[in-house]
C-alpha cells in the first residue's frame, strides 16, 4: 500500500492519497459552505459534511468490491477512501478558517473535478491509440 502516489490508485494497487485529494479537499469545503449557506440551523455541520461524503465513499465500496466493476474511472480502495475522508475533513477545517462564498467555491470546485477527470479521461483515450 502507498501512502501518496501521483499515480491513480487501484483496488490490487491501493494509494491512501493521490492527486484527487484535492478534489476532495474542495469538496469538504463545498460540503461545508453548501451547509452553512443553505441549512444555516444545522448544528453539527462536520457530521453532516462526513455522512454525506461516506454515502458516496460507500457507493465507491460498493461498485470496487461488491459488483467488482473495475474501470479507469471506478477502480478505487478503501485505503483511498480513508485518504479521500481525512481530505474533506481538512476542507470543512479549511473553510471555517477562510469561509469562501457558495459561487466561488462551486466554480472553482466544478474547474478542478473537470480538469481532474478530463485528465484522466485524456490519458485513457491516449494510452489505447
Amino acid at each position: 500500500m502507498r501512502i501518496i502516489s501521483i499515480e491513480d490508485d487501484t483496488v490490487d494497487d491501493p494509494c491512501m492519497i493521490t492527486p484527487f485529494f484535492i478534489v476532495h479537499l474542495l469538496a469538504g469545503i463545498w460540503l461545508t459552505s453548501l451547509l452553512k449557506t443553505f441549512f444555516p440551523s444545522i448544528k453539527n455541520v462536520l457530521l453532516w459534511v462526513v455522512l454525506l461524503h461516506t454515502v458516496y465513499e460507500i457507493k465507491d465500496m460498493y461498485v470496487n468490491y461488491i459488483l467488482k466493476y473495475n474501470t479507469i474511472y471506478t477502480n478505487s480502495s478503501w485505503w483511498n477512501s480513508i485518504g479521500d475522508t481525512v481530505a474533506v475533513i481538512i476542507g470543512y477545517y479549511a473553510y471555517q478558517q477562510s469561509p469562501l462564498s457558495f459561487t466561488f467555491i462551486t466554480v472553482l470546485f466544478a474547474l478542478v473535478s473537470a480538469i481532474g477527470w478530463g485528465t484522466i479521461v485524456l490519458i485513457y483515450k491516449s494510452s489505447k491509440i
